[in-house]
Formats: C-alpha cells, sequence, structure tokens
C-alpha cells in the first residue's frame, strides 16, 4: 500500500517547453520532499511531451496529457482530479518555486485549525537580468474569503 503524499502539486502547461524543465526541477529541489508532482499537458503541439519523458526518472511525478485542450483551469481540474496528496498546489509551467515553498507552506498548515479549507501566499518577480527583485506581493487578506473568491483575486 502507498503512503498519501502530503501535497499534490499541479502544473498545467501548454507550448511552454522551454520553461517547463525549471519549473519542475524547482518542485524537485524543495527542502519538503512529501510530494506527488502532476504534470497535465492541455494538448501541446511543441516538445512538451520529450521534456517531460526525460524528467519521469523521479517516480513522484505523473504525466498526464489531456484528451482535448480544456485550457488552464480544465487543466488543473484533470490534475485535482487525479491527486492524491492531502492538499493540492499548482505551479504555472513559466514559474518557479523558492526552495523553502512547501516547507513553509506545511509549517503553516500544521499549526492552523482543521476548518481551514485554503491557504495562500504571495509572491516575487525577479530579473535575472539585472540580478535583482522587481516586486514584492504579500498578501493582506484573511479569514472567510468565499465573496472575494467568487468576485475576484484576492
Amino acid at each position: 500500500m502507498q503512503n498519501t503524499p502530503f501535497f499534490t502539486v499541479i502544473i498545467p502547461t501548454y507550448n511552454r517547453a522551454e520553461f517547463l524543465k525549471e519549473a519542475v526541477q524547482s518542485v524537485l529541489n524543495q527542502t519538503f520532499q512529501d510530494f506527488e508532482l502532476i504534470i497535465v499537458n492541455d494538448r501541446s503541439t511543441d516538445n512538451t511531451a520529450e521534456v517531460v519523458h526525460s524528467l519521469l526518472k523521479d517516480d513522484r511525478i505523473k504525466y498526464i496529457v489531456n484528451n482535448r485542450t480544456k485550457r488552464g483551469a480544465g487543466a488543473r481540474n484533470t490534475g485535482i482530479f487525479n491527486a492524491t496528496g492531502t492538499w493540492i498546489t499548482f505551479l504555472d509551467d513559466d514559474d518557479i518555486w523558492l526552495s523553502d515553498k512547501l516547507e513553509k507552506q506545511f509549517n503553516v498548515i500544521s499549526r492552523i485549525d482543521k476548518s481551514v479549507g485554503f491557504i495562500y501566499g504571495g509572491y516575487l518577480i525577479y530579473d535575472f537580468d539585472r540580478k535583482k527583485i522587481v516586486k514584492t506581493y504579500i498578501p493582506q487578506k484573511e479569514g472567510r474569503m468565499h465573496k472575494d473568491l467568487l468576485y475576484g483575486n484576492p
């Protein structure tokens, strides 16, 4: 019997093979390693399949190709339907995570009330050419956010 991973990381992808390997590597480099990674190919026409197959050496990686193009939300849903982790987290195919992202999320989850349905965090935009942070976003909303999620993107 296989253990349930704490996190399922879902990366939806469409024609971004040039970024995908770095995104996947940022997940594999996490200090918290109790995860499965689901890459959902939304019917890419580039060499995404080749890139993913070169990464399948890690048995935590699952690769799914949608039977039709479903766009971002549909590809995320495909990942959700195939997830086995206790918590689900998303990473866009052109983004990367700092190496302690999952560890920090795990620490927050370990301290919160079990009735909490989701957590979210901030982000930073980094200019690799100039080697500097361009923007940092730290979310301010907390508590019951049902209406915020229905009518906006906090």
